[in-house]
């Protein structure tokens, strides 16, 4: 009887665990940067981020294949080249801008996006919101979200 309770036991542990890595698995894969996915910028160091009817959000794109990214930065639209040395490490390099001119307030807002983005060592992703930090600071949060038609 003993021994019965004891491998009923030990099956519910393998199964429970068994269930549990799997699980962690599925999260580690959603947690990857995918060439589908926009992330609409909402603060820059916990300063949240308002977008007027006529300015365009300010966005970030990353293409795992060809390790490139772009996106707009308030006024200009950036590019550039990205690394992911380690799980959740990120580095940005190369990184350039069309150079229009805009109202202040935009030309703020993007040189703030791009200096924090030169500052960028890790990022985190949880669902449908990424942070991009600087160790562990947090120097700006985005959320998923789909580009207006032009």
């Amino acid at each position: 009887m003993i021994k019965k309770i004891f491998m009923l036991a030990c099956t519910a542990c393998l199964l429970f665990s068994c269930k549990c890595s799997s699980k962690s698995g599925e999260t580690a894969a959603k947690q990857e940067l995918n060439a589908e996915t926009v992330w609409g910028l909402q603060s820059i160091k916990s300063k949240k981020i308002t977008f007027g009817e006529d300015s365009r959000i300010v966005y970030i794109q990353f293409n795992p294949e060809a390790k490139s990214v772009n996106g707009h930065a308030g006024c200009n639209r950036f590019f550039g080249s990205y690394e992911e040395p380690k799980a959740g490490q990120l580095s940005f390099s190369g990184m350039g801008a069309t150079k229009m001119a805009c109202p202040d307030n935009e030309m703020e807002l993007e040189d703030m996006f791009l200096s924090n983005l030169n500052k960028v060592n890790a990022y985190k992703i949880d669902g449908n919101k990424l942070e991009l930090l600087h160790n562990d600071n947090v120097l700006m949060t985005f959320e998923k979200t789909t580009l207006p038609e032009e």
